[in-house]
């Protein structure tokens, strides 16, 4: 890390890419990019797969679950081939499913 003094006068700091990186792991800003890769739709959370499938198989890139799902057993969750796709899934999900009854587990 370096203070410069510019032409005009004012003072400016000049930082690594690897200071920058360090400095944004301690402020918590690289969890927050990661998370903002999240898309919510109704009660549910869109996001990308990970790991990412192999490429052949392109249906599995994007995952939805529901902001209360719980384990596996749960139903409430799947995978799509993008955030449109996952969506159609969810709308189908809740056309199939009385949502208006509580899921129990």
């Amino acid at each position: 890390m370096k203070i410069i003094k510019k032409a005009s006068g004012k003072r400016s700091i000049k930082l690594s890419k690897r200071e920058w990186l360090n400095l944004g792991k301690k402020a918590g800003w690289l969890e927050k990019k990661a998370e903002s890769n999240n898309l919510k739709y109704k009660d549910f959370i869109i996001k990308p797969t990970d790991p990412q499938p192999p490429i052949p198989d392109r249906s599995m890139d994007w995952s939805w679950v529901h902001v209360d799902w719980i384990d596996p057993s749960d139903p409430r969750s799947g995978y799509g081939a993008n955030p449109k796709d996952c969506k159609e899934k969810i709308d189908q999900y809740l056309e199939d499913y009385d949502y208006d009854n509580s899921l129990e587990i």
